[in-house]
């Protein structure tokens, strides 16, 4: 009991410290592997017993930028297969979507770099570029393209895997849009959580 009374700060002060190695390796490096309903996302359910993991992940690799892209086989009760794929973006239109902001950010005090921004908006995404179009005129343009390669995007990568592997018409194929709303929350309750611990932590101990 003489030992813990005089030691006790020494003694609680390493745990503390843990924690904070904790913290730092959880929330700085390497971080997390978050799942799709964490980090928002698309996930795309194929029905067919015809499908395999490794082709059909191999395939996306090739033909898609697809960022966290994660192809898993689920089975059903009454032995049916299917397989779920997982991506969280498309790595060109992020790329288009950083060029359009950069395109509106200019569009005023800097005509020219807001053209080329946008030009490099359309060539990305090999959308018609408008002939002797103004600097507005082709940030709408590089808008309206951008806008209508992310609506169309998952239905392209549902009709390529129809066509690459002869599914046909009749597979049933479902599609999910999962927003990031859940994982932005989980994170700032735990950073939230954290850091109440560490101020009552350092309270008891000092």
């Amino acid at each position: 009991m003489k030992f813990y009374n005089a030691n006790y700060k020494r003694l609680m002060a390493l745990p503390m410290a843990l924690f904070v190695v904790f913290l730092i390796v959880i929330l700085v490096f390497p971080g997390l592997s978050l799942g799709l309903d964490f980090t928002g996302g698309t996930r795309i359910i194929v029905k067919s017993n015809a499908l395999t993991v490794e082709p059909v992940e191999s395939f996306l690799n090739e033909q898609f930028n697809l960022t966290e892209l994660k192809v898993t086989s689920v089975s059903t009760p009454l032995g049916g297969n299917s397989i779920r794929i997982e991506f969280t973006e498309d790595k060109t239109l992020v790329s288009a979507r950083g060029q359009l902001n950069i395109a509106l950010e200019n569009e005023t005090k800097n005509p020219q770099t807001a053209k080329d921004a946008s030009l490099n908006v359309l060539n990305a995404l090999n959308a018609l570029v408008p002939e002797n179009a103004s600097t507005q005129e082709l940030v709408q343009a590089a808008q309206t393209a951008l806008s209508q390669a992310t609506a169309s995007f998952s239905s392209k990568i549902q009709e390529a895997l129809v066509q690459q592997f002869n599914l046909g018409k009749d597979v049933e194929l479902t599609r999910e849009d999962v927003s990031s709303s859940f994982g932005q929350s989980f994170w700032a309750q735990a950073i939230t959580v954290a850091v109440s611990s560490m101020v009552l932590l350092t309270l008891v101990i000092f």
